[in-house]
Formats: structure tokens, sequence, C-alpha cells
């Protein structure tokens, strides 16, 4: 009987020391270093696909006019409307709960900052799972160059680091876009993605959100989704803003 006990208690030692949630899959995946030898194999290919190098290649099917073509319209959208964003100071907060379709759930800061064209953004998510119980956190820093227009479109570009914090710290050259259309006082779209290479593995952090703006807070309702090469996290997002006109 007591041989018998033992054998059980190193039996589920080993099951629960072996068993890996998906946070810890989605850190492995995206911390994973995927090399290649000069013999290339089709598995080596996709893998390639699927890391920062994609950008560089043909799989990536990145069409370097458009992006230029993107730049240009940027410092344009600029000088149109220059003379409306002299000596304005921006500010703004968000906090953000997101669920997802297993026990994963998350929490999220945004903090902003910005002085005419050029600003400072910081975002944190922090991941929770319940079985296993682990966490896993992602900071990003952003220096900002903001441009708007008269439409109500405004838009912006920014290069930082992003750091992924779980079982091993892991941080790498980050781009950061986002988008935000107000349609009228009271309802506003925004989108937002960020490219973070954590050893040569892309890493996508998106945001697709819909503001309901009362003077200078907003409710948002968004979908978050946060991509390794192999791994993904994704859910639907309540959160809150607070922003300076």
């Amino acid at each position: 009987m007591k041989t018998l006990l033992i054998s059980s208690v190193i039996l589920i030692l080993t099951i629960t020391k072996s068993y890996s949630g998906e946070l810890q899959d989605f850190e492995k995946d995206a911390t994973l270093k995927r090399g290649g030898g000069s013999n290339e194999t089709e598995r080596d290919t996709k893998n390639k696909c699927g890391t920062i190098w994609a950008l560089l290649s043909d799989c990536g099917n990145v069409n370097y006019e458009e992006d230029e073509e993107a730049v240009r319209y940027l410092s344009q959208s600029n000088d149109i409307d220059s003379d409306s964003q002299e000596d304005n100071i921006f500010f703004r907060i968000d906090a953000r709960y997101q669920t997802t379709k297993t026990d994963i759930s998350g929490i999220g800061f945004h903090l902003e900052v910005a002085k005419n064209n050029y600003g400072f953004l910081t975002q944190y998510t922090k991941y929770d799972e319940i079985t296993p119980s682990d966490e896993l956190s992602f900071t990003q820093f952003h220096g900002l160059f903001k441009a708007s227009t008269k439409n109500n479109l405004n838009l912006a570009i920014g290069i930082g680091v992003g750091m992924l914090q779980g079982e091993h710290n892991t941080s790498g050259i980050s781009f950061y876009l986002p988008v935000h259309y107000r349609f009228n006082n009271i309802f506003s779209a925004e989108a937002s993605s960020s490219l973070t290479s954590l050893n040569n593995n892309a890493i996508i952090d998106s945001k697709l959100s819909i503001k309901f703006n009362y003077k200078n807070i907003s409710l948002l309702l968004s979908y978050l989704s946060f991509i390794s090469p192999e791994e993904n996290i994704s859910g639907p997002s309540i959160g809150v803003s607070y922003q300076t006109n």
C-alpha cells in the first residue's frame, strides 16, 4: 500500500511537471531560435516565413513601393495640419481587460505623451492562465512620429523595443503603426499593430477598437490578438480611456 501511494505521488508530480500550458507554449514559440543550414528544407523554409525574415523575403509579399508611398503620405499629412498642432500637448491613458476562449485572461495599460508631432508610448499587457497556473507579460516602449489630417484621420509611426517576460526575459526591436478615425464627437474607430523581433521571430500585437466618446473619456470595445509564428492568444476586450483633446 505504501509503495502504491509513493508511486502515485511520483506519477502525479511527473505529469504535472511535464504538462505545459498555452502561455508556456507561446513563450517557447515566440523565443525559439529557428536556425537553418545551407541546405534549406521545405520545413526550414516554412519556419523562415514565420520569422522576421518574412518581411525581407518573397514569403512576406512586401511591396516596398507601397511602403515608401505610405511614408510620403504621412509626411504630407503632417504638413496639412501643421498649424493646428503648434504647441499641442497630448496625453492618453487606457486600461483594459481581455478574455479568451480558454482559461487565459489579460489586463493591459497604454500610456502616451506627445508634444506636437513627437511622442512617447508605453504599453503593458499581463496574461494569466488558471490551469496550469502561469503568467506572461509583454511590455513595449516606442518613440512616435505623429500626423493628422483635416478629415479626422490620425496616423503615427513608432520604433522602439518590445520585451517578453515569462520563464525568461527576451527583448528585441519593435515597430508600431496606429490609425485612428473620428466619425463624430461620439463615435470613433482605432486600429493598431506592433511588430517585434524576438530571436528573429515576428511577434504581432494588434488591436481593433471602436470608441464611444464622452468629453475626454472613452469606452473601448476591442478585439486583441497576440501572435507568434505558430501560437495565437486572441479575444474580446473592454476598457476605458482618458485623453486630452
